[in-house]
C-alpha cells in the first residue's frame, strides 16, 4: 500500500497554510516513517501531483478553502475507486471504474478546512489563532486515523 499525504497551501502561517501545517505536524510525529507513507507539501499549482498519482494506492489531501462557512470547520470527502459499477453505472461500467482505469488511486481522501472570510474577525488569519490551531490538530488526528486503516478495510481490488 503506497500512500501520499499532501498539504496544499502557502508556507507562511496564514489561512492558506493549513495543509502544510498539518503535514508539518505529522512529520514531527514521525508519520512519514510508516511503511509506504510519504508526506509532501505543495505550495504551487497542485497539478504536479498527477505525476505521482498513477503509482499510489491512496492519496490524502489537506487544503484550506473559503466557501463562506464557519472558520475551522472541516469537511472530509472520500472517493473509493475500483469498487465496480458505482454511480453512473451503465452496462456494468461506472464512473469510479473509469477513474480507476485512468490511474486514480483506489482511495482518495480530501480534508478541506474552512479558513473563513475577512469579515469573520480574521479568525484563521492570525497564525496563533485558536481556531486555526484547533483545525490543524483536528485534521492531523483525522489523517492519522486514515493512515491507521488496515488494507482489508480499504477498497476491493481494482477490476
Amino acid at each position: 500500500m503506497s500512500t501520499l499525504v499532501v498539504g496544499i497551501g502557502g508556507t507562511t502561517r496564514r489561512p492558506w497554510s493549513i495543509g502544510p501545517r498539518v503535514v508539518e505536524l505529522l512529520a514531527a510525529d514521525s508519520v512519514d516513517e510508516l511503511d509506504d507513507v510519504c508526506l509532501r507539501t505543495e505550495t504551487t499549482v497542485p497539478g504536479r501531483l498527477w505525476d505521482s498519482i498513477p503509482h499510489l494506492d491512496r492519496l490524502v489531501v489537506i487544503e484550506g478553502i473559503s466557501h463562506g462557512g464557519l472558520a475551522g470547520m472541516v469537511r472530509q470527502t472520500v472517493l473509493e475507486v475500483g469498487a465496480g459499477g458505482g454511480p453512473g453505472a451503465h452496462a456494468g461500467i461506472g464512473v469510479l471504474s473509469l477513474l480507476a482505469a485512468s490511474g486514480l488511486p483506489r482511495r482518495v481522501v480530501i480534508f478541506s478546512v474552512e479558513v473563513g472570510q475577512p469579515d469573520q474577525d480574521e479568525a484563521v488569519e492570525h497564525p496563533a489563532s485558536p481556531v486555526a490551531d484547533a483545525a490543524v490538530a483536528a485534521v492531523a488526528r483525522m489523517v492519522r486515523a486514515e493512515l491507521g486503516r488496515r488494507a482489508s478495510d480499504r477498497t476491493r481490488e481494482r477490476p
